[in-house]
């Protein structure tokens, strides 16, 4: 009997409207933050729908990137 197929593990993934309500930022700032290349860049899920990688926004926000954004913007 072969084996059963694998399926590649999904990334978990995180909206744009759910990252400002976690981090206290308006659409708009991330925006310009991806823009500036501030901010992880999203994966387009579609024409009109962007997405970002859960473990690269956590890894900004570990590494101090809000943190800086919240700096910079005094």
């Amino acid at each position: 009997m072969p084996p059963p197929t694998m399926l590649p593990k999904l990334e978990p993934l995180i909206s744009g409207e759910e990252i400002c309500k976690r981090v206290g930022f308006s659409r708009q700032t991330l925006r310009r933050l991806v823009r500036e290349k501030l901010f992880p860049q999203p994966v387009r899920l579609s024409k009109v729908r962007l997405a970002w990688r859960l473990r690269e926004v956590d890894k900004w926000i570990d590494n101090g990137g809000l943190d800086e954004v919240r700096r910079v913007r005094r």
